[in-house]
């Protein structure tokens, strides 16, 4: 094991030079890595500091975890053959969550607590509705509801958070 050692620190660079930097993601079953490399404060090819680079990890893990496609992000570092390499090891939640709609129609809360005062459930609506998100894996939200009773209303809706995003236009 020493002899590794010796060998492998033969290889390594002091932690204040500038190496290029080369980013590798794992983890990742339906987010396209675009996704979480826009997210980064560095790209690869930058030359930057082992330092500097393990100072901007924590804003870099919550940028990504801020994406709302992670349950867990772990970003480590490591000079090796004159680079600097990011390891990046992410773990994607569920996205296809479901919630049920009960609601009054009322004006204001007022008549809320008053039909409740009646007990009058004439204005009352029910359903359900499906979020998918990370549809088509650049973290896009797909929403489906459909709701009975006093009113009847189905409702599909689309988001996609970056339109432009190589031009960080939203």
């Amino acid at each position: 094991a020493i002899g590794c050692q010796s060998i492998l620190s033969a290889h390594l660079a002091p932690k204040d030079t500038l190496l290029p930097i080369k980013i590798i993601i794992s983890g990742l079953n339906r987010t396209h890595p675009e996704v979480v490399t826009r997210e980064l404060t560095f790209v690869n090819g930058e030359k930057t500091s082992l330092k500097e680079l393990r100072n901007e990890i924590p804003t870099n893990q919550d940028n990504i975890y801020n994406l709302g496609l992670f349950n867990e992000v772990q970003i480590s570092s490591q000079i090796l053959d004159e680079k600097i390499w990011v390891l990046i090891d992410l773990k994607e939640r569920w996205f296809i969550i479901g919630s049920p709609i009960l609601d009054f129609e009322e004006r204001n809360s007022y008549d809320i607590l008053d039909a409740l005062r009646r007990r009058s459930l004439r204005r009352i609506v029910y359903g359900a509705k499906v979020d998918w998100r990370n549809v088509g894996g650049n973290n896009e939200t797909l929403a489906f509801g459909a709701q009975w009773g006093f009113s009847k209303k189905i409702n599909v809706q689309f988001y996609r958070p970056a339109v432009f995003p190589k031009q960080k236009i939203d």
